[in-house]
């Protein structure tokens, strides 16, 4: 069984044409979806595993086709964030962008500089973690050349805490987190990222962060002061992209959970920052 994210506006009749399978197999592996016509944006969907003729024909003309894309999401960390089932999730996505996905456990890959310079995408999914000074100079280099770089919540925004380098080509980190129920505004209807996406709310972590004034800011949240630390009322930003060197960046504080991830727009936010920051 292969697994599909419906996107926003698609129905199940949609997606048995783009895929060439008949609704009444396609309906009959989605019982939860009781009407074939409507909108089941971020909903998953159920397909057949591809008949070994299939297999064996993109195996066969998978050269004299436009390479895939290579991503690799970097999963562990503090238990609590779920980060290998975060990872999955993610992984879902980047496949259905025709991403080749690697998920691995460890930093001890961006030993092997050669690896990590090809690669078109980096998911750093780690909250809490350290990394060797080669290991970071290999990642920060890469993007610095045009490998992209995209998360979300602390498996980015906290990944080392106390490294500054990396906090910089992030464009922000995690400082507290004391609300819990928020309206996410969209502030950049324009971008490919937020294009019609309307404001939603949402029950996760509040992240207040420290903050590159220089992101490209598409995302908002109103923040209640908290004394002592957070003094006044301010829009704090949520989504946001930034360049570093050649490399594109996208980041979204939300996302506490496996739940939170599978929230329609959060998902919308995923799959298309992902696609957006990489190579």
């Amino acid at each position: 069984m292969r697994l599909y994210i419906a996107d926003d506006g698609e129905t199940l009749k949609d997606i048995a044409d783009r895929q060439n399978i008949t609704l009444e197999k396609l309906t009959s592996l989605n019982s939860h979806v009781s009407n074939p016509n409507e909108n089941i944006f971020g909903c998953q969907v159920n397909l057949p595993p591809l008949p070994i003729h299939q297999i064996e024909q993109r195996h066969n003309t998978s050269s004299r086709q436009q390479r895939s894309r290579k991503a690799i999401i970097v999963a562990g960390g503090w238990e609590p964030h779920k980060p290998m089932e975060i990872a999955e999730i993610l992984a879902r996505l980047l496949k259905q962008e025709n991403f080749e996905v690697e998920i691995v456990n460890t930093w001890e890959v961006f030993n092997d500089r050669a690896k990590v310079m090809q690669m078109d995408l980096i998911v750093p999914n780690w909250t809490e973690g350290t990394i060797t000074p080669q290991q970071l100079d290999n990642f920060l280099d890469a993007v610095n050349n045009g490998t992209g770089v995209a998360g979300m919540h602390g498996g980015m925004g906290y990944t080392f805490p106390t490294e500054l380098r990396y906090q910089f080509m992030v464009g922000g980190v995690f400082v507290t987190h004391p609300g819990t129920r928020f309206k996410v505004e969209i502030t950049n209807k324009a971008h490919p990222i937020t294009r019609g996406l309307s404001d939603f709310e949402v029950i996760d972590e509040h992240y207040y962060m420290l903050l590159d004034p220089a992101i490209e800011v598409l995302a908002t949240s109103y923040y209640e002061s908290y004394p002592p630390e957070v003094s006044k009322p301010v829009y704090m930003p949520i989504v946001w992209t930034k360049k570093y060197g050649k490399g594109r960046v996208f980041y979204n504080s939300i996302g506490h959970s496996p739940e939170i991830l599978l929230m329609p727009e959060v998902l919308t936010l995923m799959r298309r920052g992902m696609a957006w920051a990489a190579r």
